[in-house]
């Protein structure tokens, strides 16, 4: 038997640790291959997959209770069916790879010869089980590990210092050469010469050898790597010839039916769906991407396929129809808002169809990817920076690949791992999975000015695609490239020159005609796609010169960029033409230095030199004209009136465009009129004494703003400002002026709002100040949106709000960053109280003006007038009654989408005390009622929440996904109560525990992990986590980011049965027996609120507010389940939960997203019937207001409740 290695003889320098791994668990202290180890690792990892099959089945049942929001039962039948080894490509993994290797190597240990053939075959067999076990496991240490400090463990400070690219010398004494490399045909006669002994073709080269050729000035870039799973010399060299090869028939032709199965929750970049087709007697599952990465991704998995790297297959579809089987319009987008913004849809969405019958939607400019199931398994992420693999050079290599096309994110999420089915053995495959965020900007800053291009993240054209990316000179190459860090700076610090030289080889082999026809197959509008050709091929002459590689490669003919002009879409070496129809994206830059600027700055000047009266303010591009009619000098002590005028000018986050018209800037006009009371003169004088007061008071404000677009900057600021003759004839402009995408909206405020400031700080900048500070608000306001979606249907969203507040906060010795602020002592306390209505209308009625363009303006106020009094148009005989105020008329009631009406209680407390930490809690007693058309009662429900939150030291920091970057331990306890009122009361309790830890020991895991088992567990023998499989301290001793996420939930059958069934009597005996302490305070607190809670069994609020009470008085997160267990029982309550940070530690299998992959589970334990009644409800409902189009006065999920997303908020 003779086996193939894949890895040539270890020098010192390089990386040691697959190979000490290999020692310590199969060799003894001779060399030799150990039974008893042998034996002892076959133990260990069937361990490892019996602790991943439960791990994969509790994962399973969280996505099933929280993302799909399935009951119980549902679940179980779902994770059941996932461990069948045909559906579980881990499980396969184990089965016929990962165990049979270890079998065969313990065959190999029992053969006494120890001969160099069964060495070699020993390792060689080890090369093949690292290449797929580092799947489920990668050496850690303090120098070797992915994880950071930093959320998602993006390593920013090695990002920033990266900005100037990465530098190759042609000599460096410091670097390795690769350990992989090979002798093959083209270069055998030449390194036999040098080495005076003849090599084997394929025989791998030692460092002693590599040192030799190198001092007979061998070129060493002409050596290949030997057999890997990530690269393999390209035997086709035309694109014609790869596409012959393209399985045509795991894609949908036009007749196939694609079926919607879900919603993809990760890579929130790029929106997908999980489809299949049925042709003939076998279905085939699909995955449909949008978003502009499609074109890029399909071009630059092309070129990747020339190159020699091995990818997915993948097709463009101009359109494509979704059916959803049993599902409606409604619930589908309900489900694609929880994780991607709704700004994504406009952009995709054709057509949708929501009428009798099967519904669909119609997206537009997609990429499907098929996996061929039959002989492919898909197994998940590699750890491409682990192991050994940087010391291999296709590795080291493909830094000048990415640099090419600009390829970004290429995070380990994106390098996926997969197995081609053999009847022998499975072939292993490593591919960059996702190349989709490529041929854009740099993230490299080569000028000052490119810090615009690497801040504008939603500009992504080829006119940021720069013509050059490398410098040289005759010793060294510069490769303008970066991407976000990983593994503390070990991104291609291995890589030499002539691994880069050999990748250049590669590149420069691809035919002209080739790249263009990748960029033709990714169907990237012709003159994009020209622009992005002319670029790549002086990219790919810049390879050329700077790797000395002219005597090879004939350079490609390439215009003068700087004056190429083709045609009137480009101009100078840019595309100036900023849409295209059927294309979802804008491909033009909107951003530069000069407008960043202006977003960033503000500026206050006098209006045209006029009196103090006027002003002019220059502030995140808004323009703004303020006239102030009555001002009194100085102090404003007495009510004053400010008029405003302003224009806004962004960039449109939606990158919406339509047949005729690109929608690249937000253009927001507005009206107002403020009447309030100021106070200058306490502002002027603050200087000059240590005592400040500062603060406003509104009393009065209407507005009017009207959302509309423009193409460029330019046309966005001097379009015509048509408030004035919108609030002329409003009625007129909604019916036939207002345009797909525009909005009106009119918003009032009365009553009072009042934010007074009082400090005692040094003279100066208050840097360091006491302060006490008071918020007051009484007020009623009743806006109004009115907006068209990208459909033409008209919406009238009305809001009507009453609030009352009092606020308060006291601040001592309160350290002021600017970024944030370090009291000494902080204490916050605020209660606020309001009544929240809202209600919105559709209209089938389009807008004229886009329906008739060429209508002159008599003709459309005609046919307006015919709209507005044939009796036979409903749709307008309600509109008017809704504009004039008649909601509750039975033609205003066929146009509601739906109603709310609410009432709410927010009492919320903070104490913090510096470098000791911070406590919040807060209340939310909420009752609304919510009217569907579609159902046939008014649904009724209260809701009580109780949230604390605790941190050790420092307070949470507001930036995104690093807000516990400051905190060692914190933890989080909520208590949410859902009760449906109506004939019997329908309810249930969520209770949410959270416990973080920032970094610790494997030791401190444990008894982070122990705690929960002593709070969390069935019973003292059924451990809720039960076997912990984690790596020995030698090997991994560093946790970092860790957080317990513990989730009981009870529903009203437990309560009624069980709950409801003792007296105030049986409830101080039974919490006393378990709160030993002297005095019985906790006791009698559950005593009062258990009696309160029998006394309000018939009111809904109350009776939510004391259940709530008396659940958060068994102080849970710090007492455990015991009483709880013991008065409501095992089989009326649900425990789940999962601690993330744990295998992100040292596996691959838990990611990064909200489907997480394989997750560090609880053993789930109790039963609940149903789901509790208002996720029930909400599943279904989508009242979610907060979209493009409108700004709530409050999002209904503030007192609703948002449905679960499994996922920390650092990670």
């Amino acid at each position: 038997m003779s086996l193939t290695r894949d890895q040539g003889p270890l020098s010192r320098k390089h990386i040691q640790d697959a190979f000490e791994f290999k020692k310590k668990y199969f060799y003894d202290d001779k060399g030799r291959l150990d039974q008893w180890k042998i034996d002892k690792f076959l133990e260990k990892i069937e361990r490892e997959k019996n602790q991943l099959v439960s791990d994969m089945y509790e994962s399973k049942i969280i996505e099933k209770l929280e993302l799909d929001i399935d009951d119980l039962k549902t679940a179980k039948k779902s994770a059941e069916k996932q461990l069948r080894e045909e559906k579980n490509e881990l499980l396969y993994a184990f089965n016929h790879y990962l165990l049979p290797k270890i079998n065969q190597l313990k065959l190999l240990a029992r053969d006494s010869q120890n001969s160099s053939q069964q060495e070699e075959n020993a390792m060689a067999i080890l090369d093949d089980f690292v290449r797929v076990y580092s799947l489920f496991y990668f050496p850690s240490s303090k120098e070797s590990t992915p994880r950071n400090t930093w959320g998602k463990d993006y390593n920013h400070p090695d990002f920033i210092k990266k900005f100037g690219g990465y530098e190759f010398k042609k000599n460096d004494p410091d670097y390795v050469e690769a350990n992989n490399l090979i002798v093959s045909y083209h270069n055998q006669k030449d390194v036999s010469l040098c080495l005076k002994q003849t090599l084997k073709v394929g025989q791998y080269l030692s460092p002693k050898d590599i040192k030799v050729l190198k001092s007979c000035k061998f070129d060493l870039s002409r050596l290949d790597p030997g057999s890997n799973p990530f690269w393999k010399k390209p035997s086709l060299r035309q694109m014609t010839e790869m596409r012959s090869l393209f399985p045509q028939q795991i894609f949908p032709n036009e007749d196939d039916k694609i079926n919607y199965k879900s919603i993809r929750f990760s890579g929130q970049a790029s929106p997908k769906f999980e489809a299949s087709f049925t042709r003939g007697d076998k279905k085939y599952s699909i995955k449909i991407k949008l978003g502009r990465e499609i074109h890029s991704e399909i071009a630059s998995s092309q070129l990747a396929q020339l190159t020699g790297f091995n990818q997915d297959f993948m097709k463009h579809y101009r359109k494509i129809k979704l059916h959803l089987g049993k599902r409606k319009v409604g619930q589908v987008i309900l489900m694609f808002r929880r994780f991607y913004e709704f700004e994504d849809l406009p952009r995709f969405v054709e057509q949708i169809y929501n009428g009798p019958g099967e519904h669909w939607i119609e997206f537009k400019d997609v990429l499907i990817e098929s996996h061929d199931d039959d002989n492919y398994v898909r197994l998940g992420s590699y750890d491409f920076e682990g192991w050994d693999l940087p010391n291999r050079r296709e590795h080291r290599g493909e830094i000048l690949f990415l640099a090419w096309l600009n390829i970004g994110d290429t995070k380990a999420s994106n390098y996926k791992m997969l197995m081609k089915k053999n009847d022998s053995s499975p072939q292993v495959l490593y591919r960059l999975h996702d190349p989709g965020f490529s041929l854009d900007r740099s993230l490299a800053l080569r000028k000052p000015f490119d810090l615009t291009k690497v801040l504008s993240r939603r500009d992504r054209s080829v006119n940021v695609f720069s013509k050059s990316f490398l410098q040289w000179q005759e010793e060294k190459v510069k490769v303008w490239w970066n991407d976000l860090i990983f593994r503390n700076g070990r991104r291609f610090h291995t890589s030499t020159y002539s691994d880069l030289k050999w990748m250049a080889r590669n590149i420069a082999s691809i035919k002209e005609e080739d790249i263009l026809e990748s960029l033709r197959e990714a169907r990237i509008v012709k003159d994009v796609a020209d622009l992005y050709f002319q670029k790549l091929k002086n990219r790919r002459n810049e390879i050329v010169k700077a790797f000395d590689l002219k005597e090879e490669f004939a350079l490609f003919d390439v215009p003068n960029l700087s004056k190429y002009s083709p045609n009137k879409n480009i101009h100078n070496g840019r595309l100036v033409k900023s849409f295209y129809p059927g294309h979802a994206e804008y491909e033009t830059k909107r951003n530069n230095f000069g407008t960043f600027l202006l977003e960033n700055i503000s500026l206050n000047l006098p209006l045209f030199g006029l009196t103090d009266k006027f002003s002019f303010n220059l502030r995140a591009a808004e323009l703004e004209a303020n006239y102030h009619p009555i001002k009194i000098a100085k102090s404003a002590l007495i009510p004053g009136v400010k008029v405003v005028i302003s224009r806004r000018v962004f960039p449109n986050a939606q990158r919406w465009n339509t047949a005729d018209k690109s929608r690249a800037f937000v253009i927001k006009d507005t009206l107002g009129i403020e009447y309030g009371v100021g106070s200058d003169l306490l502002e002027k004088v603050k200087h000059h004494i240590p005592i400040s007061l500062r603060g406003y008071i509104k009393v009065y404000s209407k507005q009017i703003e009207f959302i509309h677009y423009g193409e460029t900057r330019k046309e966005a600021y001097f379009k015509s400002f048509k408030i004035f003759q919108i609030m002329r004839q409003l009625h007129h402009y909604l019916a036939y002026d207002l345009d797909c995408g525009e909005t009106i909206i009119q918003k009032d405020f009365y009553g009072l709002d009042l934010n007074e400031r009082a400090a005692i700080h040094n003279p100066g900048p208050e840097i360091l100040s006491n302060d006490i500070s008071l918020q007051l608000q009484w007020f009623d306001s009743r806006p109004i949106h009115y907006f068209r979606d990208q459909f033409g249907v008209l919406y009238i969203y009305l809001e009507k709000m009453k609030a009352h507040t009092v606020g308060t906060s006291l601040n001592i010795l309160d350290l002021d960053t600017g970024f944030m602020s370090f009291p000494l002592i902080g204490v916050d306390f605020s209660s606020k109280l309001f009544t929240h209505d809202s209600q919105l209308y559709n209209f089938l009625l389009p807008s004229l003006r886009t329906q008739n363009p060429d209508l002159t303006l008599m003709k459309r106020d005609y046919e307006f007038s015919v709209l507005k009094y044939l009796k036979d148009r409903k749709e307008m005989e309600s509109l008017e009654d809704i504009l004039n105020g008649n909601m509750d008329s039975e033609k205003a009631k066929l146009n509601k989408v739906f109603s709310l009406k609410s009432r709410t209680k927010v009492l919320a407390r903070k104490f913090g005390l510096l470098f000791w930490g911070n406590t919040r809690k807060e209340k939310t007693l909420s009752s609304f009622e919510a009217e569907v058309p579609n159902q046939k009662n008014t649904r009724y429900f209260h809701r009580y929440s109780i949230k604390r939150r605790y941190n050790k030291r420092y307070d949470q920091i507001p930036v995104p996904d690093n807000e516990d970057i400051l905190i060692p331990k914190g933890g989080m306890h909520e208590i949410q109560v859902e009760v449906e009122d109506k004939d019997v009361l329908d309810y249930g309790v969520h209770i949410k525990i959270q416990d973080f830890m920032r970094k610790g020991s494997r030791h401190e895991l444990k008894k982070f992990i122990n705690k929960l088992n002593n709070k969390f567990s069935k019973s003292k023998e059924d451990k809720f986590y039960r076997h912990i499989v984690i790596p020995q301290k030698e090997e991994v001793n560093l946790y970092r980011k860790v957080y317990s996420d513990t989730n009981i939930y009870i529903d009203s059958k437990g309560i009624k049965q069980k709950l409801l069934k003792y007296s105030p009597q049986d409830i101080f005996s039974i919490a006393q027996s378990y709160y030993k302490n002297k005095i019985p305070l906790r006791a009698r607190r559950l005593q009062k609120y258990y009696t309160r809670l029998l006394t309000s069994e018939n009111d809904g609020r109350k009776f939510a507010e004391n259940l709530g009470k008396f659940i958060n008085t068994m102080a849970t997160r710090k007492y455990g389940l015991d009483l709880m267990k013991e008065i409501i029982g095992h089989d009326h309550m649900h425990v789940y939960g999962q601690i993330y940070g744990v295998y992100r530690s040292f596996t691959m299998l838990q990611r990064t997203e909200v489907l997480a992959g394989v997750r560090f589970a609880g053993n789930n334990w109790g039963h609940f019937d149903h789901v509790s009644p208002l996720r029930s409800f909400l599943k279904f409902q989508d009242f979610d207001a907060d979209t493009i189009y409108v700004s709530p006065l409050v999002n209904p999920g503030s007192y609703m409740g948002t449905l679960p997303m499994p996922a920390p908020p650092m990670f």
